[in-house]
């Protein structure tokens, strides 16, 4: 039977009982009492205190949209119980993020005064009266840029005239800013000069895909080759021309006729070549070849589409030997790789990345001939639906691991994280070696790893896959070491 205890004597109805314990069932009886006796207790009464309030939840949805060139509005999904917000901002993804925004009562945001045509970053986080929520993961956005005008000094091409020329007699260091309309070059090698920066007057429309800032993107300038350029090489060949730019560019039609190194839009060089804000597409082998490449804001598609038709792992969006940097690309239904770092290749980094309906794989790591590689990484990639066309229905020819998300096949010094894998033909992320001779892999584990390849300080922590899922082949290996990954 219940003791219950005596809380007071009081001459009015009502009683106010405090210092009671958070989310706690209390149960009360009431007994009349006058100078002869006292009543029958009353009937039970029981109530429950309410849970502990709690520092907000981190909010979500944060988008970053464009007004203009010299303003991002900032917008978020109100958190429950929030009170009050802090964003923040940084000019980089991995620079320092500073306070722009504190004790924000509502979830919108305009930044004022920016520069046209820049980017920015922002996080945002919730408080009230308990405490702070973690910040948001940080969401970029860039402004509109200046239409219409060349950088003084530029060389400017207009409609008609003849870009190829143009492009290979640039002095070195010079920027050729090239007027809306299509440029059909044939079978022309366009080869410019180091540093040159080639550009569009106007900037391209950018369209936003399901990863927050990640854009299809429409130049109102196209480069397009119709013939066998440099003999089947492709249309850009830079040779030892370092440092050249490319922004801003739609880029199609490289022809190929002799496998594997012909057909490429632009064959890079090995001094550091940058292409952002383009479309390369339609191209017989890869979209980019070689090189030490920057590859940034970019969308890429088609590669191996044109004959010879490479139909292979070197028709990828993007094919190194050298270096890699990608980030926040849009690629999608490439014979190859989006992204595919070859035997000899030495550093990796992609990020921000929407890979969908690749034949072969979202990003390939193959190295195996180098013996020092510092700080290759691949994190918060989403790769969807790959080894499967847009139409749901399966690439020809798959085999071993191709269909896979992620593929770190033989590296040293590799950092995987924060990837999501959905809707995988086979694997989302798989680590370790195995014959594209051998069966279609669909399990989990399929016996040894290796064949001669090796891992070193290998680390795969906090990816996810749906679908066929993780795959964690070549965990066993020395050199790679494996967590929270689900």
């Amino acid at each position: 039977m219940p003791i219950y205890t005596v809380l007071a004597t009081v001459q009015d109805p009502g009683f106010i009982h405090d210092g009671l314990l958070a989310n706690t069932n209390y149960t009360y009886r009431v007994i009349a009492i006058n100078a002869f006796a006292e009543s029958v207790p009353s009937n039970l009464a029981t109530a429950r205190t309410l849970t502990q309030a709690a520092a907000p939840t981190t909010p979500t949805g944060l988008t970053v949209t464009a007004v203009g060139q010299g303003q991002l509005n900032v917008t978020w999904n109100a958190s429950d119980t929030a009170t009050t917000y802090t964003l923040t901002h940084s000019l980089t993804a991995t620079g320092t993020f500073q306070a722009i925004s504190t004790a924000q009562i509502g979830t919108l945001y305009s930044h004022t005064g920016l520069t046209a045509g820049s980017t920015h970053y922002y996080k945002v986080q919730a408080s009230n009266a308990q405490g702070s929520s973690l910040f948001s993961a940080s969401v970029s956005g860039r402004t509109d840029a200046t239409t219409g005008t060349c950088p003084t000094g530029s060389i400017v091409v207009q409609s008609g005239d003849n870009v190829a020329s143009v492009i290979n007699t640039a002095a070195a260091g010079r920027t050729i800013c090239i007027s809306d309309g299509i440029y059909d070059v044939g079978a022309a090698v366009l080869s410019p000069a180091s540093d040159v920066r080639i550009m569009a007057k106007n900037e391209p429309t950018l369209i936003p895909t399901s990863k927050s800032g990640v854009n299809s993107v429409r130049p109102k300038v196209h480069i397009k080759g119709t013939g066998l350029g440099g003999a089947g090489q492709g249309i850009f060949i830079l040779g030892s021309s370092g440092g050249v730019v490319f922004h801003g560019l739609e880029i199609s039609g490289a022809q190929g006729n002799n496998p594997p190194d012909t057909g490429r839009g632009i064959k890079a060089s090995n001094s550091g070549t940058t292409i952002e804000y383009s479309y390369i597409h339609d191209c017989a082998n890869q979209g980019i070849g070689q090189g030490d490449i920057l590859v940034h804001h970019c969308e890429m598609t088609a590669c191996g589409s044109l004959p010879y038709n490479q139909q292979g792992r070197s028709a990828s969006a993007i094919k190194t030997t050298f270096k890699l940097t990608a980030h926040h690309n849009y690629v999608w239904e490439c014979w190859g790789a989006a992204f595919w770092l070859d035997c000899n290749g030495q550093k990796i980094v992609c990020y921000d990345n929407l890979l969908e309906n690749m034949r072969s794989y979202g990003i390939h790591y193959e190295i195996c001939n180098v013996t020092s590689i510092a700080n290759s990484k691949s994190y918060n990639n989403v790769f969807r639906g790959i080894g499967k066309h847009r139409n749901g229905t399966i690439w020809a020819d798959i085999a071993g691991h191709a269909g896979s998300g992620l593929a770190i096949i033989s590296s040293r010094n590799h950092e995987a994280y924060g990837n999501i894998a959905t809707n995988c033909h086979n694997a989302g992320i798989v680590v370790g070696h195995h014959s594209d001779t051998r069966p279609l892999n669909t399990n989990p584990s399929f016996g040894t790893c290796g064949e001669g390849w090796t891992f070193q300080n290998v680390l795969v922590h906090d990816n996810v896959g749906t679908g066929n899922g993780v795959d964690y082949e070549g965990l066993n290996q020395p050199g790679v070491i494996a967590s929270n990954n689900t």
